[in-house]
């Protein structure tokens, strides 16, 4: 990774607002587990299950985006993955460059530099 981009969230009001949506949907990730658990009803379980489904994966790029902000190698944040089941590099461009306060991360975010990320290259 260049060191001048090994953090760029430090320092930056941008990591709170990124930090609260992972929370707050990661708080509705567990409710919906919850829901799907707690209910006899078929359909409301189907429902729930759905909803934490894609909960899940908005989670999921979400926090690719804080890693790839704070520098952390992909490698070290999803060890193994399917070949079915690989990230998104649009939703994580879009997730990360949604909490930028102060236009300061979108000269890092761009669709190469996640792509070579995800490839271990960036």
């Amino acid at each position: 990774m260049n060191p001048k981009y090994r953090n760029v969230l430090k320092n930056n009001d941008s990591k709170f607002r990124l930090i609260g949506k992972i929370n707050g949907l990661s708080n509705e990730v567990k409710r919906a587990r919850r829901k799907i658990f707690s209910t006899d009803n078929v359909t409301r379980r189907c429902r729930a299950a759905y909803r934490k489904r894609i909960l899940g994966v908005d989670v999921r790029h979400h926090l690719l985006a804080y890693a790839f902000l704070r520098g952390k190698p992909y490698s070290q944040i999803e060890r193994s993955c399917r070949e079915d089941n690989k990230p998104s590099v649009e939703l994580i461009v879009r997730a990360a460059i949604a909490h930028d306060s102060f236009y300061s991360i979108s000269t890092l975010v761009k669709p190469e530099n996640v792509a070579a990320w995800l490839k271990g290259e960036f």
